[in-house]
């Protein structure tokens, strides 16, 4: 996303050494002292609030910061450079992680105390992150996956996200009509919504 006045960038995840989904903590430390070096600073989720509903300027080079899935592994190796240029991101999590007791992923508790820092917002990806309509890339047809359920992406040919299409059958006819796939969505972010309430007392403000 880029503009004169903003530009945002953001993270699948960070480790040490990096793979081949992760970024390097030391890469992602030159990409930072890049934007450092040319004058970027970073600003708040209310700060492009204020500048989008009220027209309150942004500094010169504002920069927008996040880290998706709310990994432990990019909280922990992020949080050392967030120090190092004194930035601020945005850590996004999915709901269904939420208090379920799963080590990869940051908890509630760590959110709060993350937010309490001063370097860390929190957002969200939504509740789940589940595929649609999947074909492997010889055309037959899969169905809805999971992300658990679907851990390997290279043999997929096509697919779509679970919010953004009907659920379809192998000849890509809906299966669901509006009122089913309308009921389906709103669950979804029922869902979203009382889990975060529940284990954070609030929604974050910012959903990717």
């Amino acid at each position: 996303v880029c503009s004169s006045d903003l530009i945002a960038i953001s993270y699948f995840g960070v480790s040490r050494s990096g793979t081949s989904k992760l970024i390097a903590q030391c890469l992602l430390d030159k990409h930072l002292q890049a934007l450092y070096d040319q004058g970027y600073t970073t600003i708040s989720q209310q700060d492009i609030i204020n500048f989008y509903r009220w027209g309150k300027p942004l500094p010169e080079k504002a920069l927008f910061l996040s880290f998706e899935d709310g990994r432990n592994d990019s909280a922990f190796f992020a949080q050392q450079l967030l120090e190092k240029y004194n930035y601020k991101a945005t850590i996004l999590s999915y709901g269904i992680h939420m208090g379920a007791g799963e080590s990869k992923f940051v908890q509630p508790k760590d959110m709060l105390s993350m937010m309490k820092s001063g370097y860390w917002e929190l957002g969200s990806n939504g509740y789940r992150l589940a595929y649609i309509n999947i074909f492997d890339r010889d055309g037959n047809f899969i169905g809805v996956r999971d992300e658990n359920e679907l851990r390997d992406k290279r043999d997929i040919g096509y697919y779509n996200h679970y919010l953004m299409d009907f659920i379809r059958d192998e000849n890509m006819i809906p299966v669901e009509d509006v009122t089913k796939m309308d009921a389906r969505i709103t669950g979804d972010y029922k869902a979203m919504k009382d889990v975060y309430t529940d284990t954070l007392g609030f929604v974050p403000d910012v959903y990717m």
